[in-house]
């Protein structure tokens, strides 16, 4: 962890609607993890959904730096840790969700009717589900395998409101593509599971998720 750097990259977060700052910070973090945590712990970022340019500007540049960072594995392979305990379980979850960012802004975001903010909201779950089942589970003892999927699904919105705005979307998705010729995209399901290997304990957590993608 470099202090002086890590000072550079929060002043410049200031500074994100000039892209090549946001490519400067983004590419500083993915050289050096380590910056990751300390950086989104103190930067002062506002999550919750606006239709404010700089909401939007910050909600993309989150979920393009958490789309382009290392996968978990290789995160805790720089990290030195070779076994995820529950010690290390927060700042795992945090390995796949932003500081600051929880259930309530999430099911927010995907539940507002404007459709710029929900499309921004859902990009945003998409690639934290997508790192999440990146997770290889022998680098981590079975407590973590137990507590994990939890752990991130309760920062995560519930199946119900998943389920009410996939219908919104069934309902609006006709009169987009009438309206604009908008090409949409339902995107599958994922599986966020842990079983251990002796049958003692076996949890399994479903989690859809549904987006649009305008082209």
């Amino acid at each position: 962890n470099n202090p002086a750097l890590l000072h550079l990259l929060l002043s410049l977060s200031s500074s994100l609607d000039n892209l090549l700052a946001q490519q400067f910070i983004i590419k500083c973090i993915v050289i050096s993890p380590d910056l990751l945590l300390p950086y989104l712990k103190n930067v002062s970022f506002s999550y919750d959904p606006k239709t404010s340019p700089n909401w939007i500007i910050v909600m993309k540049f989150v979920t393009l730096l958490f789309s382009s960072l290392p996968s978990i594995t290789d995160l805790l392979i720089y990290c030195n840790i070779n076994v995820v305990s529950k010690c290390h379980l927060l700042a795992y979850v945090r390995f796949c969700i932003p500081f600051g960012m929880n259930r309530t802004i999430l099911s927010s975001g995907i539940l507002d009717p404007k459709m710029e903010i929900k499309s921004i909201s859902i990009k945003l779950i998409k690639v934290i589900v997508e790192r999440a089942v990146q997770l290889e589970y022998k680098h981590c003892d079975s407590i973590c395998q137990i507590l994990f999927p939890d752990a991130l699904l309760k920062e995560l919105p519930d199946i119900k409101t998943l389920i009410s705005m996939r219908q919104t979307l069934i309902q609006l998705i006709p009169n987009l593509c009438d309206v604009s010729g908008t090409s949409n995209q339902l995107m599958d399901t994922h599986q966020i599971s842990s079983d251990d290997s002796k049958g003692m304990v076996s949890k399994r957590r479903q989690y859809s998720k549904f987006i649009i993608i305008p082209y």
